[in-house]
C-alpha cells in the first residue's frame, strides 16, 4: 500500500486565495487587502505630536536607534482612545524594555511614504503588508506594565548575545555584517555596498534568513539526532521546536515563516509515515501566511519566496525529465533555471533589471552556502567559550564570502552583466505565465519544437516595450529639480538631478524611475548650475555603473570648486563634457533645445544667476525651463523672448524673487510647474509667486502635491498627469 502525501493539495490553496479575495471584494469581512488607512492612521498628520499605548512584540536595532514594534495599540485623541494596527516606535531610550511590556509613548508621528514617482519603493504598502500603520519618533517613553514574555525575551537575549559574539570574532575581518544578516537576520551592519553587489550578482537571496537556512539547520539537526539513536518522532519533535525558535529569534520574516511551515510538514510526514509533497506544503504555507495578512500578496519577499518554491517543485522536475543528461551540475543548473523562470516577472516588477550571470553564480553559491552557514553558527557558539576558537571556526566561512564577492565583482565587469528591461505591465505578466504553463505541458508531451517557440514568445512578451511617445517628466525629488525627457527616436535626456531633503535621491528616486521605464542609459545630462539641489543625484548616478554619454554644463567664465569638481568627475568617468552658451542648440529626432542663458561674458551675481535657461520645442509643445534663474538674468531673457510658451518650469522652486509679472506677461504660458519639497524650510512656493501665477491665469502643478508630473505629446494634444494616487 503506497504512502499518502501529508497535507492538502495545491488546488485548495487556489480556492482559498480566491475566497479571500471574493470576501474582501464583497465587503463580508474586514480583511486588509485594500490600501485604505485605518481610522487611527487617518486621524493623524505627518510629524504631529501624538500619544499611544501598546504592547511590545518585537525589537531590533537599526541606524543606531532601537525600534520597538508594538501591538494592541490605542491612539489617544483627547478623552477618547482609537484602536490602531501595529506601529513602530523609534527611540534612544536607555531603560531596558522587554517583549511583552505595556508602554506609553509620546512623540512625533511618522507616516510611511506612498511613491510619488514611477519605480519608487512603496514604503506605505510594504509596512501595510506587515499590518503596521505608522511610526513614532519617541520623545517620552514610559513602561506602564512590566509583564513580559519569558520565551520571546529569552530568544531575543540569546540573539543579542550571538550578535555580540559575532562582533568579538569578526573584529579583523569585513564580513561581520554579512554573517549577522545571514545567521541572525540582523541587517544593521550589512553594508549597503555589499548588499548592492550581491543584488547585482543575483545572489542576495542567499544572505537573508530563508528556506535555505532553515532547511539546512533543521535537516542537519534532525540527521544528527537520528545518528545519536533518537527515533523519528523524538528527533522530528526536537527539530520542529528548534526551527520555530530560530524563526522567532530571527524576526519571523515571510520567507522564514514559509520555510518553517514546510519544515514542520516534512517532519510530520516522516513522523506519521507519510510522503512529503513539496507543492502541497507550499500551498499550506501560503494559506497560513495569507490568513495572517492577505496583503502579503503584494509583498515582494512573499512573491519571490513562494515563486522560488514553485519553480523548484513544479518546473525543475519537468526540466530534469526533459534533459537527457543527469549529472549533479546539470541538475543544479536546471534547478536554478526553474526558479528563474518562475520569478523573472517578479524580479522585473520589483527591480526592473536582470542580473545576466545570476544562474551561473548561484551554481557556485548555493552548493557551498551550507558551509558558510555552519561556519557562522559554530563560530558564534564557540565564542561563548573562546574568542580564538570562534574566530578559527568562522575562518572557512569568511574565505567563502570573499570568494562570493570576487565572483560578483568579476561578473559585474563582464559585458551585459545587468540588463535593464523595465517594469512589465500586468497583462504581459499574465500572458507570460499562461505561456509558461503551455510550455510545461508541451515538455511533458515531449514536443520540443513547439516548446522552443513558446520560450521565444515568453521572453518577447515580457521584454517588449511600447514605442516611445515624446514625454517630459518632472520628477518629485523633494527640494530640488530632476527632469527626464524621452524622445520618440529613443534618445533620453535628463536636466538636473538633485535634492537637499531626500537622501540618496539618485539611488532611490531617479535611477528607479529610469530603470522602471526601461531607460538603459542617458544620452545627454544637462546641469543648469552646480548647487546641491540640482547635482546630488547626478553625482550618485555618475558614481554608479549606470551609463551617461554626455554632460552639458553652462559655458561661463567664472568656475568655482563645485563646478570644476563635477567637471573633473565626469571626465574621469569617461563622460564627454560639453558647454552650453546663449544661442547654442541641441537638435535631435524632432526635439530642439535652445540655450537662452548664460553666455561666457555674463557677470553672474550667484550660481543661481548663471543657471542654464532652455527653450524646448517638440511639435506643438513649447516649454521654457528656467533652472534657478534670478532677477538679473530673468530681465535679459525677458528682452529676447519672442513667442508664447505652453509650459513654464518656474524658477528656483517657486521663490518670490523670480518669475516677475513682466516675465509672465511676456511668455504668456498656460501651465506653470513647480518642483519643491513638502514642508521645505524655505516656504516654497511663496504665496506672492502663486498670486502672480494666478493673476496670469496659469494652471499650477506642484510636485510636492501631485508627485511626478508627466507631459506627453499626442499629435496636436498635450496630456498632463501627476503620479500620486496611481
Amino acid at each position: 500500500m503506497s504512502k499518502r502525501p501529508l497535507c492538502i493539495g495545491a488546488l485548495v490553496y487556489v480556492l482559498v486565495i480566491a475566497c479571500l479575495l471574493l470576501i474582501d471584494t464583497l465587503g463580508l469581512a474586514s480583511l486588509p487587502l485594500t490600501t485604505k488607512e485605518s481610522m487611527a492612521a487617518s486621524l493623524i498628520n505627518n510629524n504631529e505630536s501624538i500619544s499611544v499605548t501598546g504592547k511590545v512584540y518585537k525589537q531590533e536595532e537599526k541606524n543606531e536607534q532601537l525600534l520597538l514594534y508594538i501591538k494592541h495599540v490605542y491612539l489617544k485623541q483627547g478623552s477618547k482612545k482609537v484602536k490602531a494596527n501595529n506601529i513602530i516606535i523609534y527611540t534612544n531610550h536607555s531603560k531596558a524594555i522587554s517583549i511583552g511590556n505595556q508602554i506609553e509613548v509620546i512623540g512625533k508621528s511618522k507616516k510611511f511614504q506612498k511613491p510619488s514617482n514611477l519605480g519608487q519603493f512603496n514604503s506605505y504598502l510594504y509596512y501595510k503588508s506587515q499590518n503596521i500603520d505608522f511610526g513614532i519618533q519617541a520623545m517620552k517613553l514610559e513602561i506602564i506594565d512590566t509583564k513580559y514574555s519569558f520565551i520571546q525575551n529569552t530568544l531575543s537575549s540569546f540573539a543579542r548575545q550571538l550578535g555580540s559574539n559575532f562582533d568579538d570574532i569578526t573584529k579583523n575581518i569585513s564580513e561581520s555584517g554579512t554573517f549577522k544578516a545571514m545567521v541572525l537576520g540582523d541587517k544593521s551592519d550589512f553594508t549597503a555596498d555589499i548588499k548592492e553587489l550581491y543584488q547585482k550578482g543575483g545572489i542576495l537571496h542567499a544572505f537573508c534568513v530563508s528556506g535555505l537556512h532553515i532547511g539546512i539547520i533543521g535537516m542537519f539537526l534532525f540527521h544528527i539526532l537520528r545518528k545519536c539513536g533518537l527515533g523519528y518522532k523524538t528527533a522530528g519533535s526536537i527539530g520542529i521546536v528548534i526551527v520555530i525558535c530560530y524563526a522567532n529569534m530571527t524576526g519571523f520574516g515571510v520567507s522564514a515563516c514559509r520555510a518553517m511551515i514546510m519544515f514542520i510538514v516534512a517532519m510530520l510526514a516522516r513522523m506519521l509515515g507519510r510522503t512529503y509533497d513539496i507543492l502541497s506544503a507550499v500551498a499550506l504555507a501560503a494559506i497560513l501566511v495569507l490568513m495572517e495578512n492577505p496583503l502579503y500578496l503584494v509583498n515582494t519577499g512573499f512573491l519571490l519566496s513562494f515563486g522560488a518554491m514553485l519553480g523548484i517543485g513544479a518546473v525543475t522536475p519537468i526540466l530534469i525529465k526533459t534533459i537527457p543528461y543527469k549529472s549533479g551540475i546539470i541538475k543544479a543548473f536546471l534547478s536554478s533555471l526553474g526558479v528563474t523562470v518562475v520569478t523573472l516577472p517578479i524580479i522585473l516588477s520589483s527591480y526592473y533589471e536582470f542580473p545576466t550571470y545570476s544562474i551561473l553564480l548561484n551554481l557556485v553559491v548555493l552548493p557551498i552556502m551550507s558551509y558558510v552557514l555552519l561556519s557562522g553558527i559554530l563560530g558564534c557558539l564557540c565564542a561563548e567559550f573562546s574568542v580564538s576558537l570562534g574566530s578559527f571556526m568562522i575562518g572557512m566561512g569568511s574565505y567563502i564570502l570573499r570568494l562570493y564577492e570576487a565572483l560578483c565583482n568579476i561578473a559585474k565587469k563582464l559585458p551585459f552583466s545587468t540588463i535593464v528591461i523595465g517594469k512589465p505591465l500586468i497583462v504581459q505578466i499574465v500572458i507570460y505565465y499562461v505561456l509558461l504553463i503551455m510550455m510545461l505541458y508541451l515538455l511533458q508531451r515531449k514536443e520540443k519544437k513547439r516548446y522552443l517557440l513558446i520560450v521565444i514568445f515568453m521572453i518577447g512578451i515580457l521584454t517588449y516595450r511600447m514605442p516611445n511617445e515624446f514625454t517630459v517628466t518632472f520628477l518629485d525629488v523633494g527640494q530640488g529639480d530632476g527632469i527626464v525627457i524621452q524622445s520618440v527616436d529613443g534618445t533620453n535626456y535628463m536636466i538636473d538631478g538633485g535634492s537637499t531633503d531626500v537622501r540618496n535621491v539618485g539611488k532611490y528616486r531617479i535611477l528607479p524611475y529610469l530603470k522602471s521605464n526601461g531607460i538603459k542609459k542617458l544620452d545627454y545630462c544637462i546641469l543648469t548650475h552646480p548647487d546641491e539641489d540640482h547635482k546630488s543625484g547626478l553625482i550618485e548616478i555618475i558614481n554608479s555603473d549606470y551609463k551617461i554619454d554626455n554632460l552639458i554644463l553652462p559655458d561661463i567664465g567664472m568656475k568655482d570648486d563645485a563646478f570644476t569638481e563635477l567637471e573633473q568627475l565626469a571626465k574621469e568617468s569617461g563622460i564627454h563634457v560639453f558647454y552650453f552658451s546663449k544661442g547654442n542648440k541641441l537638435t535631435k529626432g524632432g526635439l530642439e533645445l535652445e540655450c537662452l542663458h548664460p553666455y561666457k561674458e555674463y557677470d553672474p551675481e550667484s550660481r543661481n544667476d548663471y543657471s542654464t535657461v532652455l527653450s524646448l520645442r517638440y511639435g506643438e509643445l513649447d516649454m521654457l525651463l528656467t533652472g534657478d534663474i534670478e532677477t538679473k538674468g530673468e530681465k535679459e531673457i525677458t528682452e529676447i523672448i519672442t513667442k508664447d510658451y505652453d509650459i513654464l518650469k518656474v524658477a528656483h522652486h517657486g521663490s518670490k524673487n523670480s518669475t516677475s509679472k513682466e516675465f509672465l506677461d511676456k511668455i504668456n504660458a498656460e501651465y506653470a510647474i513647480i518642483s519643491c519639497g513638502e514642508n521645505n524650510r524655505y516656504g516654497h512656493p511663496h504665496q506672492e509667486l502663486l498670486q502672480r501665477l494666478e493673476a496670469s491665469k496659469m494652471e499650477v502643478m506642484i510636485t510636492k502635491d501631485v508627485g511626478a508630473i508627466t507631459i506627453k505629446v499626442k499629435g496636436k494634444e498635450l496630456e498632463y498627469s501627476g503620479y500620486k494616487g496611481e
